[in-house]
């Protein structure tokens, strides 16, 4: 084990936080918005396992807090990426990876999200024995690896589990819980999954689904998109802090860029205009251009403007000549 977390006593308002420091998140990465949604440690600060058995995070205290992390188990032998022995401890904004199962908890824990990869076939994504709350995460066995044999599994009753615009995809059986179960806008690639669930084709969800270049933020035209149900309480921002609008199904917000607002060529004589559209959108936000106008007599041509992450206003022209043949600019 890597991580032990034990020997405190703590409550709701008392309680211990894991984390990274200020700016070393994955979270924190200049091209958050266009990095893989994977388990990458040259993007942000990770914690890894490779020996047989290893637990690389074991939570013992109750009340936990853990945010903005990579974790991996990379061995085949059964443990997971995190185990969780207590109940009423909250995690979010993070990604779990392993060959067994990502998350294996004892009791209901409350994840908000999360990615969790099982890299393996067989076995559940998560082992929640009672049980868990999980508010938009993303639940996956890539599509080139055989089927896990559960998304969240959990052999005893007695407790509630509620499941938010979370997305369990590459399971036989999406959720296997003997739990009280509410689910409310979830989707899977189960045939014929449980009430509250829509199936959908996990080859039309994701940027890319299979193992060895998984990036499991939404792809444009994602089923996914504008599907879930809008939640104040956990469902705020996404993974990256993206601020969710119309709240996706999964841990990813999508965010479509801006298009080209254009002015086609022109021929203008006498006193005239002509000026670009404005081109507004999010990230990937192209420029807004004036292609080439001839222009004649006493005239001006000017572009519009840009905004968003990614762009800029600019101002094209083929032929910019006053009617002497000088140049305008």
């Amino acid at each position: 084990t890597i991580l032990n977390i034990s020997g405190t006593t703590t409550d709701a308002t008392r309680y211990i936080e894991l984390t990274t420091e200020a700016g070393a998140s994955f979270r924190d990465h200049a091209s958050k918005a266009t990095n893989a949604l994977r388990y990458d440690a040259t993007k942000g600060a990770g914690i890894r396992a490779t020996n047989a058995y290893g637990k690389p995070i074991w939570v013992q205290v109750a009340h936990t807090r853990i945010s903005n992390l990579q974790v991996q188990n990379h061995s085949t032998s059964n443990n997971t990426a995190l185990t969780i022995a207590v109940t009423s401890c909250l995690i979010r904004d993070s990604i779990f990876e392993g060959w067994a199962s990502p998350i294996g908890m004892g009791d209901v824990n409350t994840l908000v999200n999360v990615v969790a990869i099982k890299m393996a076939a067989g076995g559940n994504i998560i082992g929640a024995t009672y049980g868990v709350n999980a508010y938009n995460c993303t639940l996956v066995v890539p599509s080139d690896v055989s089927p896990a044999t559960n998304g969240i599994s959990g052999a005893y009753g007695g407790k509630t589990a509620n499941l938010k615009n979370t997305a369990i995809f590459g399971a036989t059986t999406a959720v296997n819980l003997a739990a009280t179960k509410v689910i409310t806008t979830c989707v899977t690639d189960q045939a014929a999954p449980l009430s509250g669930f829509t199936t959908q084709t996990y080859a039309n969800c994701f940027e890319n689904s299979t193992a060895g270049a998984a990036d499991f933020r939404l792809k444009a035209g994602s089923p996914l998109i504008n599907a879930g149900t809008t939640d104040a309480t956990y469902g705020v921002n996404d993974i990256i802090g993206t601020a969710r609008a119309s709240f996706d199904i999964g841990v990813w917000e999508y965010v479509a860029g801006s298009t080209d607002a254009t002015a086609p060529g022109a021929t203008l004589t006498g006193t005239s205009s002509i000026s670009a559209g404005s081109a507004i959108g999010g990230s990937g936000g192209t420029d807004a251009t004036a292609p080439g106008a001839t222009l004649t007599g006493t005239s001006s041509i000017s572009a519009g403007s840009a905004s968003g992450s990614g762009g800029v206003g600019t101002f094209t022209s083929d032929a910019m000549e006053n009617n002497t043949g000088a140049g305008l600019l």
